[in-house]
Order: C-alpha cells, then sequence, then structure tokens
C-alpha cells in the first residue's frame, strides 16, 4: 500500500477516535523497530503493539532473519490496540510512504512499514511518539 492522501488519513483517525474501546483491547507496548536505513538515509520503520515485547521480538527474529533490525523505541499504553491503530495513521501521515516491497531477507511483504526521512523522524514522529499514553 501506498501513502493514502491526507485527507482520507484524517476521516479515517477520526472516524476510528469516536469508536467505544473493544474489551478486547487492553495494556501493552506499542514499539518501533528500524528494518533498515535507505541508501537516500531514510528509514524503514515497522510499528506494531504486543502485550509481551520479548515475545513479539523473538518472532520477528524467527520469521526474518533481518540482521539490521533494531528495537528502536517502545512504549507501555493503557489500550494497545486503539493506540496503534491511530499512531499508524499520524505516523503515515507525516510519512514519505508506505514500503510495499519484498524483504530482502526473508522474500515477504512486511505489514506496517513506513519510510521517513531523519527530518521527519526527528522533528515529527519523536513528538509523537512521546505523546501516546
Amino acid at each position: 500500500m501506498s501513502r493514502r492522501p491526507n485527507y482520507i488519513l484524517r476521516r479515517l483517525f477520526n472516524r476510528r477516535r469516536r469508536r467505544p474501546i473493544s474489551t478486547a483491547d487492553g495494556i501493552g507496548f506499542i514499539y518501533i523497530i528500524r528494518e533498515r536505513v535507505l541508501s537516500n538515509g531514510c528509514w524503514i520503520l515497522k510499528i506494531g503493539m504486543t502485550n509481551s515485547l520479548d515475545r513479539r521480538l523473538k518472532e520477528h527474529r524467527r520469521d526474518c532473519p533481518n540482521p539490521n533490525r533494531r528495537l528502536w523505541r517502545f512504549k507501555g499504553v493503557g489500550f494497545r490496540r486503539r493506540v496503534e491503530a491511530l499512531f499508524h495513521l499520524k505516523v503515515e501521515s507525516i510519512s514519505v510512504d508506505r514500503p510495499r516491497t519484498s524483504c530482502p531477507f526473508c522474500h515477504r511483504r512486511h505489514q506496517e512499514l513506513f519510510m521517513l526521512t531523519p527530518h521527519q523522524i526527528s522533528n515529527k514522529l519523536l513528538p509523537l511518539f512521546a505523546r501516546l499514553s
């Protein structure tokens, strides 16, 4: 999937924010993994959620042997599914693109990837991440 236009992302964000919190939602973590840095300086980041950070990182290592993958940031949140869905939409709105190419390490198409410049990371992504709760 390529990056969607901002007007669509705003509409999706507002619709998702109005939804009631699911009874299946709960505490957990939002994490950002740096998948790789491209030759143009952009970072490919995976953003996800889990209730067990250790287990999820082991699953990533097992499923894709990317030696460049690094856990970059994580934060405990109250409603991990809701926060992740809203955070994805916000990050997509500031990203360069949503890469959908095959992974050079496992040859699958990973989900929840975002391409950002170093400027977007420091000036937009990090302030957004700091406000998560």
